[in-house]
């Protein structure tokens, strides 16, 4: 993958896009899309690359996504670790984009998770059913999770097993939002205003302080460090892929690969779509 902003890259290489309208900001972009291998890149120029845990088989941890590609997490201990994101330590305003499809209701979906709920350190979003309150619901969370105030819940129903959705949880001073499929859906106020920072590794696909995994696909997992207005939501859920170029074939390797292998792209509904096999 290219990532480098100053430099054209080579031909038929997936690139960072510096010029997209929806680079301003971007610390973290993880397609989530090479189909193979154990390592998923950070295709924006801070090189935050995600790696397999050990549970997890980089033969078969891929699937059809809506996109293209993407992560298959069978619950187990599968998740994918990326190390602190520098951009996002100490913070107040943040946003967390990614397509996810949850493939099992009565499991929760972490789909990202930092900490200890016991400390001002400790964020999270997942899919889940609040106890004798809300099925099948998103929450955000900023803050010790004891405290109703660091989060925000979606409404009943939100969370749609064995759908595509594009989740995107906001956080701006306290104001947290959740967007699904590029609607608000959930707003709350209060609460711990930055996102304290941590040594902590982020997690995808799990929660592993507590031994949380995952029964799910993702893919087009974005972090900036600015809360993203509600029509950046509406078109990043139109544009997945909006801060890179995606030529008509990308490459993707793994560490210690022999060789180079490229997939094919067409064109989706919500822009060029990876073709699995070929």
């Amino acid at each position: 993958m290219w990532s480098d902003p100053r430099v054209k890259p080579p031909p038929g290489v997936a690139a960072w896009n510096p010029e997209s309208w929806a680079a301003p900001g971007c610390v973290a972009y993880l397609a989530c899309n090479e189909g193979g291998g154990s390592r998923v890149f950070d295709y924006s120029p801070y090189g935050h690359h995600g790696t397999m845990s050990s549970g997890m088989d980089p033969q078969t941890a891929w699937g059809a996504g809506e996109s293209g590609a993407a992560l298959e997490f069978a619950g187990g201990d599968d998740y994918v670790a990326v190390q602190p994101i520098a951009p996002l330590q100490g913070v107040s305003a943040a946003t967390f984009c990614v397509w996810m499809n949850p493939t099992n209701a009565a499991e929760t979906q972490w789909v990202i998770a930092r900490g200890d709920y016991h400390f001002a350190s400790f964020m999270g979003l997942w899919g889940d059913d609040v106890a004798g309150e809300i099925t099948n619901t998103y929450v955000f969370n900023v803050g010790i999770s004891t405290v109703a105030a660091n989060r925000v819940t979606a409404p009943t129903d939100s969370r749609k097993t064995g759908e595509w959705q594009m989740v995107a949880a906001v956080f701006d001073a306290g104001n947290k939002k959740i967007y699904v499929d590029g609607s608000l859906v959930g707003e709350a106020s209060g609460g711990q205003t930055t996102i304290v920072s941590s040594a902590t590794a982020w997690d995808i696909g799990a929660w592993t302080f507590s031994g949380a995994y995952s029964a799910m696909q993702i893919e087009q997992h974005a972090c900036y460090d600015r809360a993203l207005a509600t029509k950046e939501i509406e078109r990043l859920h139109e544009e997945p892929y909006a801060p890179i170029v995606q030529p008509p074939r990308v490459w993707y390797f793994d560490v210690g690969a022999v060789a180079f292998r490229p997939r094919p792209f067409t064109q989706h509904r919500h822009g060029p779509r990876l073709v699995t096999g070929g």
